[in-house]
């Protein structure tokens, strides 16, 4: 078989790519770039160019695929481009594994799940077989401490707040086993969360003692986060959607821990202190 994966270079498309390798399945890697696609293109890996917008380069880039894999940056047109992605999968009669987000719903008071859930919605009305991959935050956000480290503060928003965060290698093995196993998953909802609820002020705490040094947390105002981010560059939309979704950490309903990463993997997901430690390095600098 060979997966499509759309998203090649991000956090968790470069991750499932790696785990398909590993297993020995073939991979073509999807880029807007043909100039990327080229880069991609490596042992087991065939880059491809190919748009969301462009029918026509989608059906070259699905041509004998048994499944593939979309992942978007939220935003207010990824129904139709997933949509569109997924129209193309349905065509090919490929099972379509989509990265969505743990609450995704259209009655949901975050912006990022709303529009996930009209994507979910979409790729339901394109007719072919999907599973959603509904992940909570990631533990590698928390590698962006690093540039605080040796001011020995980490400074962060909602501080206090747990969240079930699961790290990227666990979701990109639930998404393996998803793409792999058409029959077993087509048609669910995969809840992927780490084994237990943490809040940034324990795994600062937890980090300081992983790299043998103080580490003091300062808690900031979400308002204050929000306009540092703009600060950064990031659009004001996005800026007011992390602001949404931290404010619901702050509520404790991020907290659950689902049994579904370890039904499909057959253990609980990696713990936060075991992620900390294998990137000892990059959290050093």
């Amino acid at each position: 078989m060979t997966v499509l994966v759309a998203g090649a270079t991000g956090t968790t498309g470069s991750a499932i790519v790696r785990h398909l390798r590993a297993a020995g399945v073939p991979v073509r890697a999807m880029s807007r770039s043909a100039d990327k696609a080229t880069m991609l293109t490596g042992p087991g890996v065939e880059g491809v160019s190919a748009s969301f917008d462009d029918a026509e380069s989608l059906a070259r880039a699905f041509a004998g695929v048994s499944a593939a894999y979309v992942v978007s940056v939220s935003s207010l047109d990824m129904a139709a481009t997933e949509g569109s992605f997924a129209r193309a999968a349905a065509a090919a009669q490929a099972h379509l594994v989509k990265l969505s987000v743990i609450g995704a719903s259209t009655d949901a008071p975050l912006r990022f799940a709303v529009h996930h859930a009209e994507s979910e919605a979409a790729i339901e009305d394109a007719g072919g077989t999907w599973t959603f991959l509904q992940p909570n935050g990631f533990m590698q956000n928390d590698l962006a401490w690093a540039a605080q480290i040796p001011s020995g503060t980490v400074a962060g928003p909602v501080m206090d707040a747990p969240w079930s965060i699961v790290d990227v290698d666990d979701v990109a093995a639930v998404a393996v086993a998803a793409l792999t196993s058409r029959e077993s998953f087509a048609g669910q909802r995969v809840l992927v969360t780490g084994p237990e609820a943490r809040t940034p002020r324990d795994r600062v705490t937890a980090l300081a003692a992983i790299l043998g040094r103080e580490l003091a947390v300062v808690d900031l105002p979400i308002d204050a986060v929000k306009e540092q981010l703009r600060g950064y560059g990031l659009s004001p939309w996005y800026a007011d959607g992390l602001g949404e979704l931290f404010a619901l950490y702050a509520t404790g309903q991020a907290a659950a821990v689902a049994p579904d990463v370890e039904r499909v993997l057959g253990s609980p997901g990696r713990r936060w202190e075991d992620f900390a430690a294998a990137h000892t390095a990059d959290f050093s600098g």
